[in-house]
């Protein structure tokens, strides 16, 4: 159904009333989000003040602006939110949550009403200030390995937003699988720091490691896991030498397994009883190997020796 056309007067006398929308509330705050409220037009014939029933209630759309208080205000941290008049936040119709906020950061927040098909526009409404509370630092990012050696890794991670209160601490956590395959995490070193060097690790071993923030009101989500493959064994001519983990055995074959560095090749060597060298793979991809046509109860040693890009070797 179209619109009734309005004339000029009617126009007018409904920008002011537009012009009239009262100041929005404040129903619920979190860290970094707004719940807010607002009176919805009325054009009823019971409103003396705006007397329009050729205008639906429907018709009607509301702008929510949340801008940041303060000296310096940046109007690109400004939020704009529109809502259309059959926009619902659980029962409520005329409410709406507004997220990406900033924790303890004082804002105002304004509401303009709208009738887009008739392209009037009332002006916003006087703001009501509020104060997003303090909480817990968001998640690090960016967790990475700036240095790999044989037996220690440092690590270094992007500061993360500190929910309104000071991070008191970071805390590293080395991910380990239990004896049931399921993945624990264990603390073991806090900095105040955003890098870290982890020593005693093992050479040629493969670790995980992620970290939380913390601050008076907790601790954060964690970042991403990071996987770190210690830099290995023993360097033979331009080359390293890993010890292998054989992970499967059968009769007559073996599954070979080994912390593999991106980019590297490497060799794998089957040693037999007699001392007898058969290369497996050579300057190959991947983790693991199959040793096939083995002679049962029969002793085997395998090796691999990693090849750096540049035909380097790790130290």
């Amino acid at each position: 159904q179209e619109p009734i056309e309005l004339d000029q007067e009617d126009i007018d006398r409904i920008q002011c009333m537009l012009n009239r929308i009262l100041p929005p509330t404040v129903a619920k705050l979190w860290p970094t989000e707004v719940e807010v409220g607002w009176q919805e037009m009325d054009t009823s014939e019971a409103n003396s003040a705006a007397p329009f029933p050729q205008i639906d209630g429907s018709e009607f759309s509301y702008q929510i602006l949340v801008s940041e208080a303060g000296r310096s205000i940046r109007r690109d941290r400004d939020i704009v939110v529109k809502v259309s008049n059959g926009h619902r936040t659980g029962t409520e119709r005329n409410r709406t949550r507004i997220p990406k906020l900033l924790p303890n950061r004082e804002y105002s927040v304004q509401v303009q009403a709208r009738l887009e098909e008739r392209g009037i526009h009332g002006e916003y409404s006087a703001g009501t200030h509020f104060k997003t509370p303090a909480g817990k630092p968001d998640a690090p990012s960016g967790l990475k390995a700036e240095s790999v050696s044989a037996d220690s890794v440092v690590l270094r991670w992007n500061v993360p937003v500190d929910g309104g209160s000071p991070i008191i601490h970071y805390s590293l956590y080395r991910v380990s699988a239990n004896d049931k395959g399921d993945e624990e995490a264990e603390v073991f070193l806090e900095t105040r720091d955003y890098v870290a060097k982890v020593e005693g690790l093992k050479p040629g071993a493969s670790y995980k490691f992620k970290v939380t923030a913390t601050n008076r009101f907790g601790e954060s989500p964690s970042s991403a896991q990071l996987p770190v493959c210690m830099r290995g064994g023993v360097a033979v001519g331009g080359e390293v030498l890993f010890a292998p983990t054989v992970v499967a055995c059968g009769m007559r074959s073996a599954k070979i397994a080994w912390p593999a560095v991106p980019e590297w090749t490497y060799t794998v060597e089957q040693i037999d009883a007699r001392g007898l060298n058969t290369i497996l793979k050579n300057r190959g991809s991947g983790c693991f190997q199959y040793a096939n046509e083995l002679v049962p109860n029969t002793e085997y040693a395998f090796r691999v020796i990693a090849h750096s890009p540049d035909d380097g070797f790790l130290a």
